[in-house]
């Protein structure tokens, strides 16, 4: 699940992320500046696995947020990364209970 907005001229997008975030949905919310995951949150690449390119700027954004070991590992053994080490190696920025995940990304907006 993810609430994107733009303020003015498009300024801070935020991303509240809840559930799966795995493959266009991780590459969605890395185009985001600020991301909220609530502790249900979970991360994954799964396209290497299936012989896809990941595309919609995963190959470029993903690594800037995590760097590229990480991507890689994400990307060829189709690894999952729950929401506390998400947290931990950048893929965002808050980590809420869930069901607060909404109020988070209002207060910092």
């Amino acid at each position: 699940m993810s609430d994107q907005d733009s303020g003015p001229q498009g300024f801070a997008r935020r991303d509240f992320l809840k559930g799966a975030v795995v493959g266009g949905g991780l590459e969605l919310a890395a185009a985001t500046h600020i991301r909220v995951a609530e502790d249900s949150t979970f991360f994954a690449l799964p396209e290497g696995q299936h012989g896809i390119f990941v595309g919609g700027g995963a190959s470029v954004r993903v690594p800037k947020l995590i760097g590229v070991a990480r991507m890689t590992d994400l990307m060829l053994t189709r690894r999952v990364v729950k929401a506390e080490e998400g947290e931990r190696i950048g893929l965002t920025q808050y980590l809420v209970p869930g069901g607060e995940g909404m109020l988070k990304a209002l207060e910092i907006a």
